[in-house]
């Protein structure tokens, strides 16, 4: 029997930072090297967990800032359109920007402030609304003289209570950190085994979830 985690995990960030080669590769697919603008697209995603299949829903809404007022604050809030017949309350954020470049860690920034705002305001809460969020700064595989931030700035921005996870979706630097972070904030289980589509990735994703098993237990 399939179960749903509950929620689903919504990926933000500025353009070509590499939100979608992340999901890919969450997904077991392989990097593209040709950046190709996403608006939004929705992905499913199936793990063993103690012998049971537990369904993870993924939407990369890569160009919220371009959808409809109503539409973008579903997405703020979390209240996630999976699919045209049925609607999730969102678990997690995962917002990505590049190493690179310092305005996508501004945008990362502002977004973080505006997820919690709208957070806040949705729940009618009078404290700041706390909500999971993982920050990838991605493209760690570049040199330091490409970085134009370093982690102990990031985490001092970001506050404490955010995940930071600095990534590489090309060079699968920080995957399974990542994978990690996502697990355990979303509350699965320890033991979990992504559904293999070929023996590659199967092999490949193991590895995954070895890492992850350290990482919630």
């Amino acid at each position: 029997m399939t179960q749903s985690a509950p929620g689903a995990i919504v990926v933000l960030g500025s353009p070509k930072a590499g939100k979608t080669n992340l999901l890919l590769r969450f997904l077991g697919k392989d990097f593209k090297e040709h950046y190709e603008p996403t608006r939004e697209d929705f992905h499913r995603k199936l793990f063993h967990i103690g012998g049971e299949t537990y369904r993870v829903d993924l939407l990369d809404a890569a160009c919220e800032r371009d959808f409809p007022a109503k539409r973008r604050l579903s997405i703020l809030t979390g209240e996630s359109q999976t699919n045209e017949h049925s609607r999730t309350m969102c678990d997690i954020f995962m917002l990505v920007f590049s190493l690179d470049n310092r305005d996508s860690f501004r945008e990362v920034c502002e977004l973080l402030n505006e997820i919690r705002s709208a957070k806040t305001k949705f729940l009618k809460m009078k404290t700041p609304a706390k909500v999971p969020v993982v920050v990838c700064g991605n493209k760690a595989d570049l040199g330091a003289p490409q970085r134009v931030m370093g982690r102990s700035e990031v985490v001092k921005t970001l506050g404490e209570d955010v995940t930071y996870v600095e990534t590489s979706a090309k060079n699968s630097i920080g995957l399974e950190i990542m994978f990690g972070a996502l697990a355990r904030l979303g509350g699965l289980p320890e033991e979990t085994n992504p559904i293999p589509k070929v023996s590659g990735i199967f092999r490949k994703e193991s590895a995954w979830a070895r890492v992850c098993h350290l990482l919630v237990s």
